[in-house]
């Protein structure tokens, strides 16, 4: 089956997942209160209600990343798997609604 494989200054983590979601992600944040470049390796399997991390890091200058799309014959093990928890997801989400609506409705725009 077709995942990823993840070279990171030379260790190498491949993943896949058979029914759901898996990404790769680089974030740089830099602001008043923080600088930092991250990465986060990890997948949402919803077959078996699954959050699944590979990897979490920082990273820095000269960092050398290679990533492979590729059949994945052995998995890597991650470093977490939590299950997926709807209610408290949806709970998040509500948090976040009225957070945003309330924002909107101070500067008049709703």
């Amino acid at each position: 089956m077709i995942g990823f494989k993840l070279k990171l200054n030379g260790k190498e983590t491949s993943a896949l997942i058979q029914q759901g979601v898996l990404s790769i992600i680089i974030t740089k944040v830099k602001n008043e209160i923080e600088e930092s470049i991250n990465l986060n390796f990890n997948g949402m399997d919803t077959k078996d209600l699954k959050y699944i991390d590979w990897d979490q890091c920082n990273l820095k200058e000269g960092d050398e990343l290679i990533l492979t799309i590729k059949k994945i014959e052995e998995v890597s093990a991650p470093i977490r798997i939590r299950d997926i928890d709807h209610q408290f997801d949806n709970k998040q989400k509500l948090k976040n609604y009225y957070s945003l609506k309330e924002s909107l409705e101070k500067e008049g725009l709703i």
